[in-house]
């Protein structure tokens, strides 16, 4: 995967502001049924972070759950990272370096031009699944782009 924005200030700037966004278009930080699952504990992965301001926001939401962001680019914070929050540099076509069924929750956004289709099918969503444990959730949330209006 080649990512072509910068790995800078500004670049996370964008991130922080697109997740300001989406939460407020979507009424939330995710749409899978997980809310109790994570209010009693579980293991979540963040598949390509960022900035890492959705799973920060929910670190802090869910104390009892655990993050991991994975992200080709290290992530730097502002502020100290909380202990149920973990970040792992690595390129996910690469294969996830986690063990099968390691996560309740797989959580993927705004990756839809990151991705060839032949990526998509042939790594990035059979690792996520891979990755899942038996009854977890996969969330992704993509957009096709246009715009559209009366």
């Amino acid at each position: 995967s080649n990512y072509v924005l910068p790995n800078d200030v500004g670049e996370e700037d964008r991130l922080d502001m697109q997740h300001a966004m989406i939460k407020h278009a979507f009424d939330g930080n995710f749409s899978a049924p997980v809310d109790q699952l994570l209010r009693s504990g579980a293991r979540v992965l963040d598949v390509c972070c960022g900035s890492a301001a959705w799973m920060l926001e929910l670190a802090k939401e869910y104390p009892n759950s655990y993050f991991v962001g994975v992200d080709m680019a290290p992530v730097v914070l502002a502020d100290e990272k909380p202990s149920n929050v973990e970040f792992v540099e690595y390129n996910v076509l690469d294969g996830l370096p986690f063990n099968s069924n390691s996560f309740d929750f797989v959580f993927s956004r705004a990756l839809a031009a990151v991705y060839t289709r032949a990526q998509w099918t042939e790594v990035a969503i059979p690792e996520y699944a891979r990755v899942t444990k038996p009854g977890g959730w996969v969330e992704l949330l993509e957009w096709d782009g246009m715009i559209r209006g009366q």
